[in-house]
């Protein structure tokens, strides 16, 4: 085990000289260095919301090391590998540190969720709430050909599946399942414009781990939710504007209304008939004036900072839900113009010689505003500065 020593954690400056007396029980714990965009937007709402919370951090290298959050870091793992010695250990210590009576573990990213799903039990054993559904519900949502299918059979409009062949081009590749049967390893949606892409992922990968669909161009939109335990819905989306080259992370983003038409319907009567509670984005492209579902994660999304600074604040609903909130929040959507940025993620494409894939705005004119942007950037806050500065350097 590795411990934070005191040079770097004050254990009173976390728990105050009070509370080291009369600790309070109940904690968040959160697991940092995957999905770190949506973990520092979930951090800034404990820390506004006063709620106690530790951190597992993922190495010695791990970027919460860089920002405030860092004196609430009480355990680095030894592997950056989900090892569950490692993590029961990690749990037990941070336990022993908190006086905590119970965890609640923010359901963060998809590895993680897998994992506790994994091992449940054991976990649950260690007075730890794992806010998930059961191991196949989610499974249902976040393996992409199962959530296709489950689509396809509820009247939801999704990209037609081809066979897989250098005349099927533009296509995508989407994994069968999370991990590979062949290696083992996380698989990612693979995008195939070119001839060049063909041939290359024939020699990266196993076919047999994918299946293929139609690539859908077109508006990108993320439908965003929170079903409660009480059965309320929250629900918000955005307009993605600038995305990664693959289909990776989203770098710019604005609020949109297309929680408020009839294709988000289609997917509220869906969960709701699965029995889903919990966090899940839905990826759609408009495409000729139709939606097409592109995948589900029922979990944290990387551009959470956008509902946060919006006002509708799905976190303190999910803190709400789990009693750490004793007032019922007031998500309501303020008339800010909010934007979303990740204004690292876009210097790190350039870097690579890479292109941006830009929606619903012309290039030039992203790069004209970008000064504007960069003040709505996720990490050019006070808080996290530092990996801001860091991100910046080409």
């Amino acid at each position: 085990m590795i411990m934070i020593t005191n040079s770097i954690l004050s254990i009173s400056n976390i728990l105050g000289e009070d509370s080291m007396k009369t600790r309070v029980n109940r904690y968040v714990l959160i697991f940092s260095g995957y999905n770190p965009r949506a973990v520092y937007s979930f951090l800034r709402t404990l820390d506004y919301n006063k709620t106690n919370y530790a951190i597992i951090a993922k190495s010695s290298d791990d970027d919460i090391l860089l920002t405030k959050y860092k004196e609430h870091v009480l355990y680095i793992r030894n592997t950056e590998m989900l090892d569950y010695n490692d993590i029961i250990n990690g749990i037990l210590l941070v336990k022993d540190i908190t006086g905590a009576d119970e965890f609640l573990i923010a359901p963060s990213t998809e590895g993680l969720n897998r994992f506790l799903l994994q091992y449940r039990m054991e976990i649950e054993k260690l007075r730890c709430i794992i806010p998930l559904v059961d191991r196949e519900t989610y499974e249902l949502i976040s393996d992409k050909q199962k959530f296709t299918r489950l689509c396809s059979s509820n009247g939801i409009l999704v990209p037609d599946e081809l066979e897989f062949s250098i005349n099927s081009i533009p296509v995508v590749a989407k994994p069968l399942q999370y991990y590979s049967k062949f290696s083992g390893k996380v698989l990612y949606p693979v995008i195939i414009k070119s001839a060049e892409d063909f041939y290359a992922f024939k020699q990266r990968y196993n076919l047999m781990d994918f299946y293929y669909q139609k690539y859908i161009s077109g508006k990108s939109i993320y439908l965003l939710y929170y079903f409660s335990k009480d059965g309320k819905i929250f629900r918000l989306s955005q307009k993605n504007l600038v995305q990664q080259p693959g289909g990776k992370s989203i770098i710019a983003a604005v609020k949109a209304n297309y929680h408020k038409k009839d294709i988000s319907k289609y997917y509220e009567n869906l969960f709701m008939k699965i029995g889903y509670k919990g966090f899940v984005m839905v990826e759609v492209r408009l495409c000729n004036d139709q939606y097409y579902m592109i995948e589900a994660n029922p979990r944290f999304w990387g551009p959470s900072q956008l509902f946060v600074d919006v006002g509708y604040n799905f976190f303190e609903a999910f803190l709400y839900d789990y009693d750490f909130l004793k007032e019922t929040p007031i998500l309501l959507e303020n008339n800010i113009p909010s934007k979303y940025m990740w204004y690292g993620g876009f210097v790190n494409t350039v870097k690579r010689g890479l292109l941006a894939d830009f929606f619903d705005i012309e290039e030039q004119i992203f790069i004209k505003e970008l000064p504007e942007w960069i003040e709505h950037d996720v990490y050019n806050r006070s808080d996290t500065r530092r990996i801001f500065i860091q991100e910046c350097k080409l």
